[in-house]
């Protein structure tokens, strides 16, 4: 087995491509593809200390641009007309959660990723849950998915 690690939507079209053979990620709302591994909440979090500027927007540390979490945040702080700023964009999560451990932007994650250093914030708009799926593998024919998804659940 290799491993890879990417973003959900990136990983996909290489699947669709045929340059993996399965993928562990995240599928956006209203999509049926994909075999539900578990269901998470997502939840927008911060140093302990971390208090926004007042009178200035809420800086975010985001993923990029296609970033389903950065999608559902941007919209729904627009939608409760809360003003935001995306201060730090990282291609990576573990640079976002730096950025928010550092105390000078808020993110967004899935709770059960959530880092030591971050705590949930409670002021800001719901942003409901994410399922992580296995994508690939349609025909059931491949012999490492049943224990994989085992191994997985039991982690």
């Amino acid at each position: 087995i290799e491993v890879e690690v990417g973003r959900s939507h990136e990983l996909r079209a290489r699947l669709a491509r045929e340059e993996l053979d399965l993928v562990l990620g995240k599928r956006r709302d209203g999509e049926t593809e994909g075999r539900v591994i578990f269901t998470e909440a997502v939840v927008w979090v911060a140093a302990p200390d971390f208090t926004a500027p007042p009178g200035r927007p809420l800086p975010l540390a985001m993923l990029p641009q296609g970033c389903m979490f950065r999608d559902r945040a941007l919209t729904a702080l627009a939608r409760a007309g809360v003003a935001s700023e995306v201060v730090y964009t990282s291609p990576s999560l573990m640079g976002v959660a730096a950025a928010a451990e550092a105390g000078f932007a808020a993110s967004v994650m899935g709770r059960t990723g959530l880092p030591e250093g971050l705590v949930e914030l409670d002021h800001l708009p719901p942003l409901g849950t994410a399922e992580m799926c296995l994508f690939g593998d349609a025909a059931g024919q491949s012999p490492v998915v049943e224990p994989l998804l085992e191994w997985l659940r039991g982690v």
